[in-house]
């Protein structure tokens, strides 16, 4: 299902669901798509992405508000008739999920969650006829569904029965639903349900991550700071907004499955037309920027250094030695807030089309400024910088190599190593077949 996103640039979308694909292909036999005709087309006829079986019920519930876009999942899982985990096409696994025979299985659960007790507030406020089965008082709590299942089919099935009658009391409310209901409507109707219904019944969820480890602001679920190490993927709502994920995510997908990366980007301008994707407008600091990057240098170098520099962006954490330069293709400025923005290309660039992507530098901005002015055509070390910045301290040093391998995640500055280094072309390797569960 394609329908909804919050992501900063639609091939972000596309390149999160074909690495959510691919890596659970890499751990599971059986990985099955449940879509409508637009939604195969896309990712099984002109992405090729390897799903074991395609099923097109989603064409069955066309004829409601494609704002709720929990429906579609909730639909999916009334179908079920065996043990499933359903994933969402935003989360990208590193591993087998730890789960075999549980009954119920979901994320993590969400105690307290500010934004979650003002959804369900709206909706009490708006007037929404809650089933007598949903009592909500007290502190609110819910499951996150980034993954759901589990081997209680007859809970499933009660579940978006319940769910469903909600959906059709509601009706009038929904079709005049607006944007702040919607992202209510959607949470409560899929996470609240599942969590009430559950504790209701007296039945154990069983989740992926402990109770308290991820907060609010779902930052854990978005560690991108060592390539070597990253686990679990779930840019939740918000983070999306946020082009420095989407650059992350892509480059991995980028790094290992080049053979599907080069399709997508061979393919994507026909998705835009099937999707009615419409060329992106570019602000006035973009034009200026891309006029100055096509006058001065050749857009095949360009992408190709942007795939070199998406390689090699870990520095030595014991010698300090790593020659580093800053990306020659940036634009950094200060807007009049004080805000430090910088403008890099992005890994989804074409040799014809130079995509260019906003990333916000934070605190980073003022001292990314000054290495750019101070070193912008030579090389230098990280033990250069923290030396050139006199008698710090152990702890300040390592702040300042911290720093410097934040602007290296970026691309702000990249390794000289990157200027050579190609790319492995490895391709997923279905290991570790679980034959017992369906995904």
């Amino acid at each position: 299902m394609l329908k909804g996103t919050n992501w900063s640039d639609f091939d972000y979308h596309l390149t999160t669901w074909a690495l959510s694909c691919l890596r659970l292909k890499k751990y599971y036999s059986e990985v099955s798509l449940y879509t409508d005709n637009l939604g195969k087309e896309i990712l099984f006829d002109i992405l090729k992405l390897p799903y074991s079986s395609v099923f097109l019920d989603l064409n069955d519930i066309q004829s409601v508000n494609s704002a709720i876009w929990a429906w579609g999942k909730l639909h999916t899982y009334s179908l079920q008739e065996d043990p499933f985990i359903h994933v969402d096409g935003d989360v990208i696994i590193s591993e087998k999920l730890p789960f075999d025979s549980e009954g119920l299985v979901a994320q993590h659960i969400e105690k307290g969650f500010e934004h979650n007790k003002k959804f369900l507030s709206i909706l009490v406020k708006e007037g929404y006829v809650f089933p007598k089965q949903i009592v909500y008082k007290g502190d609110v709590a819910e499951v996150n569904a980034g993954i759901l299942g589990g081997n209680d089919i007859t809970f499933f099935k009660e579940y978006t029965c319940t769910a469903k009658k909600f959906l059709i009391e509601n009706g009038d409310r929904i079709n005049k639903i607006n944007i702040t209901q919607c992202a209510a409507f959607n949470t409560i109707l899929e996470q609240y349900f599942f969590y009430s219904l559950a504790k209701k019944a007296y039945k154990r969820i069983h989740v992926l991550f402990p109770e308290g480890y991820i907060h609010d602001d779902y930052i854990q679920l978005v560690n991108f700071r060592n390539r070597d190490r990253i686990g679990y993927i779930h840019p939740v709502g918000y983070l999306k907004t946020n082009a420095f994920y989407g650059e992350k995510i892509s480059e991995i997908f980028y790094n290992e499955y080049p053979s599907e990366f080069n399709l997508f980007q061979k393919r994507k301008r026909d998705i835009y037309e099937l999707y009615g994707i419409k060329d992106r407008i570019l602000t006035g600091v973009q034009k200026k920027h891309l006029q100055f990057l096509n006058s001065h240098f050749n857009g095949k170098e360009i992408v190709e250094k942007i795939r070199r520099y998406c390689l090699s962006s870990r520095l030595n954490e014991y010698k300090n030695e790593d020659m580093i330069m800053v990306n020659p293709y940036i634009k950094i400025w200060q807007e009049e807030t004080g805000s430090w923005k910088m403008l890099v290309p992005s890994i989804l660039s074409l040799p014809n089309d130079i995509k260019l992507i906003t990333i916000n530098l934070g605190v980073l901005g003022k001292f990314m400024h000054n290495l750019s002015l101070q070193y912008k055509n030579n090389t230098f070390s990280a033990c250069e910088i923290i030396n050139s910045l006199g008698d710090l301290s152990d702890c300040n040093k390592v702040k300042i190599f911290v720093a410097l391998q934040q602007l290296l995640n970026m691309h702000a500055l990249v390794r000289i190593e990157a200027e050579t280094e190609k790319p492995a072309m490895s391709k997923y390797n279905p290991l570790n077949y679980s034959e017992k569960w369906k995904i």
